[in-house]
């Protein structure tokens, strides 16, 4: 079994889990949401556990992230249904759930994506 990669000590999240979205939010600065949409239907969003599945991984869910997994599970699925489309939602909406994704991955609310929606 391999150990999780980039674990948030605070959060007991793999940094590496941001990656998920780190291609769908480049685009929405130069493609807007009609771009991000496109990507979400070409790149769909992986929950944590298929991104780390745990016959590979050790400890992928812990007492101490399995509230924050299981939010992070949840985004991926409103991101796989919602963000498909981009007539489904507004610049607004993509920026705010991917601060969130951010604040549970690392914990830090200082450090987000998009500074300006908060």
């Amino acid at each position: 079994m391999k150990e999780m990669p980039q674990i948030i000590e605070i959060t007991g999240i793999s940094g590496d889990y941001s990656n998920e979205y780190v291609v769908s939010f480049a685009y929405l600065e130069t493609g807007g949401t009609d771009k991000v949409a496109e990507t979400f239907r070409k790149y769909p969003i992986k929950k944590y556990g298929e991104r780390f599945p745990s016959d590979i991984f050790d400890n992928v869910v812990t007492d101490q992230n399995r509230e924050a997994v299981s939010r992070l599970d949840q985004i991926a699925d409103t991101a796989n249904t919602k963000f498909t489309d981009s007539s489904k939602f507004t610049e607004l909406e993509f920026k705010i759930m991917t601060n969130e994704v951010y604040v549970l991955v690392n914990g830090n609310k200082d450090r987000i994506w998009y500074p300006e929606v908060e």
